[in-house]
């Protein structure tokens, strides 16, 4: 089941893909999956931003683990294998989930309802020697099957490299995204991968577009992120290069910083800091998901377009607006800043 190969120099960049989930209860749907051989260079997509780091895979051990209820994720890893030369592993419950569609959906969803995890078949040889482990599963009910879960429960990824590599229908997966990373606390789980139906035409040469244009530097991609705590959710956010994100980073160095925030205007949440920081204001049109430094003191998270004069602090990764609405709430929130590393 493993394979192997032992030699590849690629350099890596880190494309911060939001994972997409299926709409509603969609599972991994059969015969999702039929890409070509090659699709059109047309149709790759460009990450608007990324790292510029580097990482010889020739002297690292790589891992692509994948869940495939119907084939989908399997063929996608074999993509990432065929591109990186890492051993491939397959996921493999004792119990197998039913092949009709509706019976599969209603284990799925009980199983997600009972936090329940899922014995497995197959196990992983000396895990200890990989350093980046890939990470592959369809979206079921918004969140990664339980089976990966039970996954990430059987072995320690401290400080490994985590790449989640996702197949799905349409909507947006940043409650498997945050799974994967509340489950690896020690480890560097990167932005991931998603295809969709919509990008299916294009899945190897994403796929190839995602690994060959990634250069992965762990401790630079960690000394550009921050956590933001709301409620149970863990969000992260990659900030931007300016005098007021290496403020807040050096207040952050000091220790967590919990912020009471207000709606305000029916598009953004809005507290006090309680320091001033520099300012770089610039004229701004907001994406939900932008975080705003105003006059000096407020921390702002616009969950909703919003154009005006003030300073760019980062962005949260990996959440379309719909889901970052419903975490904020519509009233009141508690939001605790932290960084990434701590």
């Amino acid at each position: 089941m493993l394979k192997r190969r032992t030699t590849l120099l690629c350099a890596i960049t880190l494309i911060f893909a939001l994972l997409t989930g299926c709409n509603g209860d969609v599972v991994d749907n059969a015969d999702f999956l039929s890409v070509p051989a090659e699709a059109s260079s047309d149709s790759v997509a460009t990450p608007e931003s990324a790292t510029e780091v580097i990482l010889d895979l020739s002297s690292i051990n790589i891992l692509i683990a994948y869940f495939s209820h119907t084939g989908n994720t399997q063929t996608l890893a074999q993509y990432i294998h065929e591109i990186t030369g890492g051993d491939l592993f397959e996921i493999v419950t004792v119990d197998p989930y039913p092949t009709d569609y509706n019976e599969c959906l209603d284990v799925a969803r009980r199983e997600l309802e009972n936090d329940y995890r899922p014995t497995l078949a197959t196990q992983v040889e000396d895990m200890e020697k990989y350093d980046v482990v890939f990470i592959g599963h369809p979206v079921w009910h918004g969140h990664t099957p339980m089976a990966i879960r039970s996954f990430l429960e059987a072995y320690d990824f401290s400080g490994k490299t985590i790449l989640p590599f996702c197949t799905s229908g349409s909507s947006g997966n940043s409650r498997a995204m945050a799974t994967i990373r509340d489950m690896c606390p020690d480890s560097t789980v990167m932005g991931g991968l998603s295809i969709t139906r919509a990008t299916l035409s294009d899945a190897r040469n994403l796929a190839v577009v995602w690994i060959d244009g990634m250069k992965i530097n762990n401790k630079a991609e960690q000394d550009n992120m921050i956590n933001i705590q709301i409620g149970d959710n863990v969000l992260t956010a990659t900030l931007v290069d300016n005098s007021s994100a290496e403020a807040l980073k050096e207040l952050l160095a000091s220790g967590s910083v919990t912020i009471e925030m207000r709606d305000y205007g029916n598009m953004e949440k809005v507290g006090g800091l309680g320091v001033n920081l520099p300012t770089n204001d610039e004229p701004i049109a907001t994406e939900p998901g932008d975080l705003i430094l105003y006059q000096g003191s407020a921390f702002v998270i616009y969950y909703e377009p919003h154009s005006w004069s003030f300073t760019q602090l980062g962005r949260i990764n990996d959440i379309t607006r719909a889901e970052l609405k419903e975490v904020l709430g519509s009233g009141n929130v508690t939001v605790t800043l932290s960084l990434n590393y701590d």
